[in-house]
């Protein structure tokens, strides 16, 4: 998939107010969704709910901003009414409740409707 460097900024910036403050810059998101698909950071996106492994809360941060800018572009998409367990999933691992996290995770992965092996090529960077 390709998109203009405006676009992806737009989408960028809605990602990142759901986290209530800049996360990542423009550089850093563009670097992770050109290398990766939304598949494959959703599978990278459990390992975390599931693994002892410590990410720290800005690398969980980032990832989730970047799953969010897929989930906008149509990357990623749930079934209608499905928005409100991602959010609660996000708000839960912030706080660090990652077991209620992962049980939640089980439920939402049954309302992914589609989830793009694509990666994104940004036009005009």
């Amino acid at each position: 998939m390709e998109i203009t460097l405006s676009d992806l900024q737009k989408h960028w910036k809605n990602a990142n107010s759901r986290l209530q403050n800049v996360v990542m810059e423009i550089k850093e998101l563009i670097e992770i969704i050109s290398h990766y698909s939304a598949k494959s950071l959703m599978e990278l996106f459990k390992n975390i709910l599931t693994t002892q492994e410590n990410f720290s809360e800005n690398q969980i941060r980032k990832l989730i901003c970047a799953m969010w800018v897929l989930h906008d572009l149509g990357m990623i998409r749930f079934t209608k009414g499905a928005h409100g367990l991602a959010i609660t999933i996000q708000e839960m691992l912030l706080q660090g409740k990652k077991v209620i996290a992962s049980k939640l995770m089980s439920l939402l992965e049954d309302t992914i409707e589609y989830l793009s092996e694509d990666k994104i090529s940004v036009i005009n960077y």
